[in-house]
């Protein structure tokens, strides 16, 4: 099966100049957690949209969440995480 995302992100006035870092991490390829798809949103890139295949024929369960990161110079990064998404193979 292929798993479609679609990501869209509102960003705080202080950080639209700013670019993110957007990952989309979970277990539909394999049967551990690994980082699916990584990529820098610019300024002025708010949206994406990815289509992810699981790679083999899966019963049961897998999740998906995403990661976004602002990487600061000189501090620590400030991170935002959603929560799972669980998706069930049919």
């Amino acid at each position: 099966p292929i798993i479609s995302l679609a990501v869209k992100v509102t960003r705080a006035p202080a950080f639209d100049s700013s670019a993110l870092s957007v990952e989309i991490i979970g277990n539909l390829r394999n049967h551990g957690p690994e980082i699916m798809v990584s990529e820098i949103f610019d300024q002025g890139t708010s949206e994406g949209s990815w289509k992810i295949s699981n790679g083999e024929n899966r019963t049961g369960t897998g999740y998906v969440r995403l990661r976004v990161r602002k990487i600061r110079e000189g501090g620590p990064d400030l991170v935002a995480h959603t929560n799972a998404i669980r998706v069930r193979y049919r």
